[in-house]
């Protein structure tokens, strides 16, 4: 097992060019580091076992000015607070709830494995019952690099399960100064959401988060986002927050029991309905990701505008994603293919219809359209480029192929976010 050593003190305007230090957008960025709740982590390791999300357990230490042991680090890092919590980057560190994990792997080696292979796939349930504990601590700042995978190999597939970490911004509070208050505002930088009793701006608390969101979850569905919060409202008792709170350093513990108690558990209640609106921000847009590997897309429009979307490796046609998509909740599903050949089947009659947008890929794509849906406008459009394409379009193709390679681009790993 390795350790990390993070410092409890952020002095965020450090990092500041000189001539910025002494304006008023240092002062801007000495808010949002006053903001963070300093022990916040201590708090979040009982809540996170109880809710079954892997997780360091970190722990206070104070490093004695003129400690010999740092060498040359000495002047730097003496006389000063941290966080000593497990790091879990490698296989030295399975152990506990990943013990029977395979290896443990960064964000951008599993969603390379993920999408150049087709037996590697995302635990999507693990991934959304973490997303749902984020919600409940408020922790705002879940971007790519906040998480590593604990890898499994279970019946001849991989399976990537979520291990998050940094937790520098749970029970994060801003708004308080003139200039916190004004750039918490939704018109300006909505993700600031500030911890309160109550989930105001659900959407703020997924902001940094959506580009992995839209990769880690698009088969979820409401009921099982229903069903993951109703489990987390039962597992995190109130005396599972009692405890948690309990961490806190004693001066801290008097000054904030009841008011952080008595928060945690008021989102607890309303947990539920903050995984609804979760789910409804994440239903709008979808994306359904195929493989390097050749696949086969398939579309079935049904009657009353719902769409079923089913994904098969073509290699042994077992089914890789399957999904019922409604048009009350979903606008817009875009299906990508990648690289090889890939095959993709639009069909079906409906009276209504969710827009599907079709990306082939690299490769000798297939694509048929045989679908009608009655109204103003096509709801399938093709991008891909026309050389290598076999397009046989309907009534409802609108042919969007381009020369132009980058119309077949997909952000694998968050460069364009």
């Amino acid at each position: 097992m390795t350790y990390s050593l993070r410092t409890v003190d952020k002095r965020s305007a450090k990092i500041l060019p000189l001539p910025i230090r002494k304006t008023f957008i240092a002062n801007v960025v000495r808010d949002q580091a006053s903001a963070l709740h300093p022990y916040g982590a201590l708090v979040v390791a009982p809540l996170a076992q109880a809710a079954g999300v892997p997780h360091a357990t970190p722990r206070l230490v104070y490093v004695r000015p003129g400690e010999a042991h740092f060498d040359q680090y000495e002047e730097k890092l003496s006389d000063r607070l941290y966080m000593l919590e497990e790091k879990y980057n490698d296989q030295r560190a399975i152990s506990g709830e990943i013990a029977g994990a395979h290896d443990i792997v960064g964000p951008n080696k599993m969603l390379n494995h993920r999408y150049e292979e087709n037996d590697h796939f995302i635990d999507q349930l693990a991934f959304a019952r973490a997303r749902l504990l984020d919600l409940l601590i408020g922790d705002w700042d879940r971007h790519v690099g906040q998480w590593e995978w604990a890898e499994y190999k279970e019946n001849g597939e991989h399976l990537y399960r979520p291990i998050p970490k940094d937790r520098d911004n749970a029970f994060y509070r801003f708004g308080g100064g003139l200039f916190s208050w004004l750039f918490s505002r939704k018109w300006a930088i909505r993700k600031f959401e500030s911890f309160t009793a109550d989930y105001k701006d659900v959407k703020a608390l997924m902001i940094n988060s959506e580009f992995f969101d839209a990769r880690a979850m698009p088969h979820v569905t409401g009921e099982q986002f229903d069903s993951l919060a109703h489990v987390l409202q039962k597992e995190i008792s109130d005396q599972v927050i009692e405890q948690a709170v309990r961490q806190l350093p004693k001066e801290v513990y008097l000054l904030q029991r009841k008011e952080l108690a008595s928060q945690l558990k008021s989102r607890r209640d309303k947990l539920d309905e903050a995984a609804r609106e979760f789910y409804e921000i994440l239903s709008v847009r979808v994306l359904v990701v195929g493989t390097d590997k050749e696949d086969r897309f398939e579309v079935k429009r049904m009657a009353g505008g719902d769409t079923e979307v089913v994904v098969r490796r073509k290699s042994d046609k077992v089914v890789m994603y399957r999904r019922v998509f409604l048009p009350a909740e979903t606008k817009e599903i875009v299906l990508h293919g990648l690289a090889e050949n890939d095959i993709f089947w639009v069909r079906g009659e409906a009276d209504k219809g969710i827009q599907i947008k079709i990306v082939g890929g690299r490769g000798q794509d297939e694509i048929y359209d045989t679908s009608e849906v009655q109204g103003w406008g096509k709801k399938t459009w093709v991008y891909d480029t026309p050389r290598e394409t076999k397009l046989e379009g309907g009534p409802e193709t609108k042919d969007k192929t381009s020369r132009k390679p980058e119309v077949n681009f997909f952000d694998r790993e968050g460069y364009r976010r």
